[in-house]
């Protein structure tokens, strides 16, 4: 054990990573009646009855000592998560909560503000779930995830259903990505 903390304690190497890996069994379960969907009077509500169907494991890889991009915080405007504030800590974090409180789509909502959605020609049906959970869920509210870029400049994306997103530096300006590159960069 003393070897390994010893090898989390050297500095950063480009030429020599340092490696985290981590598994986690999960049980794979199904809904056995339709849950009805939120509503301004009422949270989604969902029958905590379940089917078995299957398990599987998560495996998560992480290079902790690399300075990358990273997603500070996720707010919600409008819709079943309005007011929802989240922020993000560096490294691994956690989202707990009972079934119906917004979690997936909590993660959802990220994927969707940084236009990361399935292709709608190789998997239309999660594509379709996923288009489906954002419009019932956020109504004609609209997304904010704050990124840190790797030089710890700081980035707005933003969203709301049907519209492409928007990338605001930290004076709420306009930016765009130059081709080719994964850092918001460019003013007009």
């Amino acid at each position: 054990m003393e070897n390994v903390l010893a090898t989390y304690a050297q500095p950063y190497d480009p030429k020599v990573p340092v490696l985290c890996m981590d598994e986690q069994p999960v049980q794979l379960t199904k809904e056995t009646r339709t849950p009805i969907p939120a509503t301004k009077q009422h949270a989604r509500r969902v029958d905590y009855e379940y089917e078995r169907a299957g398990t599987a494991c998560v495996f998560m890889f992480t290079e902790p000592k690399r300075a990358v991009q990273r997603i500070d915080t996720l707010s919600v405007i409008g819709g079943f998560l309005d007011g929802l504030q989240i922020s993000f800590g560096v490294g691994l974090n956690t989202i707990i909560g009972a079934r119906g409180t917004g979690k997936t789509t909590a993660v959802e909502f990220i994927g969707y503000v940084l236009d990361s959605m399935p292709s709608r020609e190789h998997a239309a049906d999660e594509w379709k779930r996923i288009d489906t959970l954002v419009k019932r869920n956020l109504g004609g509210g609209r997304i904010c995830v704050g990124i840190r870029a790797r030089d710890g400049s700081k980035y707005n994306v933003t969203r709301s259903v049907g519209d492409e997103p928007i990338i605001l530096d930290s004076e709420n300006q306009p930016v765009f990505v130059r081709s080719g590159s994964s850092s918001p960069a460019t003013k007009p």
